[in-house]
């Protein structure tokens, strides 16, 4: 039995992939998203369960993630968020990647080094219509693709955005990305030049503006039962939850009035009670607030929410309150009440953010 462990629903993770399939046509295709190790799933597991659900793509940040993709047999089409160095896509091409061009630096860098290879690179264009990060502006994307159309070892695969918004009450801002997209594409389209596919939509805009859809969809959030707001919620809509945190109760222990427990013994006991030890603490990721807090809660409710939260763990789906500090690997908590149902080595549930818990922790599909 680990100390430690997550588990991960794999008919959640089904589930979910088939609620967003479902939202889509038929010639659309679906990107899931498995950076960040998988949103906190593990991104070998989560990548594996998604591309034998069907998939088209997957996509990650860093050409190291599509290396652990790779490694872990999973073939099918990367698509790589975060333009690279030169030292490093040499390995992308290696690995049979699809690289972000967001310059014409990066498209001067992966046609020099495809060229060395003798191969052909499959990139996507990515276009700043308003999130500010990486991505040519609208208004030169037909320059750029004019610089490129020059060199012999690119091919352009797909054209892409981001939005910044999609998931707030007011949509203006998010139309007028997708118009200035639209616009970039019509300009490449009038001046003869193909882009492949053209994508925009994450989580948010799949799941609010079938509109956009365009070719591709990337969606990660929903994929692990998660709305990314409550603006972007539907009744209609059930997404399964996919993952926990469990640990495993290490030590009962009886206290006495005037015991005191935890660090800076900033709890002290007023009477007779039982408590256990729980092998995880914030050096793990407990005590990060978890994403369904933030993302289903207009901020007020949210931060009122916070502030008279009671820390607490599920023991046998049971109620057990935190004594003290948290520390970095062990908790103890209040079982006085369900002493007799507790025991050695019990499963434990903790709430807390999934992309913060440590890599290392054993994930355990389930």
């Amino acid at each position: 039995m680990n100390d430690i462990w997550v588990e991960v629903s794999r008919e959640g993770l089904r589930h979910n992939y088939s609620v967003i399939r479902g939202l889509l046509a038929p010639e659309t295709k679906l990107c899931c998203v498995v950076k960040s190790n998988g949103y906190g799933h593990g991104i070998k597991e989560a990548g594996r369960i998604f591309s034998e659900a069907g998939c088209d793509y997957l996509a990650v940040t860093h050409i190291y993630e599509a290396e652990l993709l790779r490694d872990a047999g999973i073939n099918k089409n990367v698509l790589v968020f975060m333009n690279p160095s030169k030292e490093n896509i040499p390995r992308a091409l290696d690995l049979g990647l699809e690289i972000t061009v967001s310059n014409i630096r990066d498209a001067e860098n992966i046609d020099a080094a495809a060229r060395c290879k003798g191969v052909t690179a499959p990139v996507h264009v990515k276009v700043d219509t308003g999130m500010g990060r990486l991505g040519v502006r609208p208004g030169v994307v037909t320059e750029l693709f004019g610089r490129m159309s020059g060199m012999k070892n690119i091919r352009v695969a797909g054209i892409y955005t981001h939005f910044a918004r999609s998931g707030e009450l007011d949509i203006k801002f998010t139309r007028q990305q997708f118009g200035k997209f639209q616009n970039a594409l019509t300009d490449l389209k009038r001046n003869g030049y193909s882009y492949g596919m053209a994508h925009c939509c994450n989580s948010g805009a799949a799941l609010r503006f079938p509109d956009m859809h365009l070719d591709m969809v990337r969606v990660g959030t929903s994929l692990y039962g998660q709305f990314p707001s409550i603006y972007a919620k539907k009744d209609d809509i059930e997404l399964q939850n996919t993952w926990k945190l469990c640990c495993r109760v290490c030590e009962i222990k009886e206290l006495r009035p005037g015991d005191t427990v935890g660090y800076g013994s900033e709890f002290v006991a007023r009477k007779p009670m039982t408590c256990a030890v729980i092998s995880a603490g914030f050096g793990d990721g407990f005590t990060m607030i978890p994403e369904s807090l933030i993302y289903r809660m207009e901020p007020l409710r949210y931060f009122v929410k916070k502030y008279f939260r009671k820390r607490y763990v599920r023991i046998k789906d049971m109620q057990a309150d935190i004594l003290g500090k948290v520390a970095m690997q062990m908790t103890i908590v209040d079982i006085t009440a369900i002493k007799d149902k507790v025991n050695i080595d019990d499963r434990v549930e903790l709430a807390c953010m999934r992309i913060p818990v440590d890599y290392y922790i054993p994930r355990v599909i389930v």
